[in-house]
């Protein structure tokens, strides 16, 4: 990401399977990540 550019994302289901490692990567990435699960 450039400097002063900041990427957000919300992930459903972030609490097991593809939607827990997909919110880690994202996170890892850099992202603000808010999370949705059961």
């Amino acid at each position: 990401m450039s400097a002063g550019s900041r990427h957000a994302a919300f992930v459903t289901g972030s609490s097991r399977g593809i939607g827990l490692a997909a919110a880690l990567e994202l996170a890892r990435r850099g992202f603000g990540v808010a999370l949705n699960g059961p």
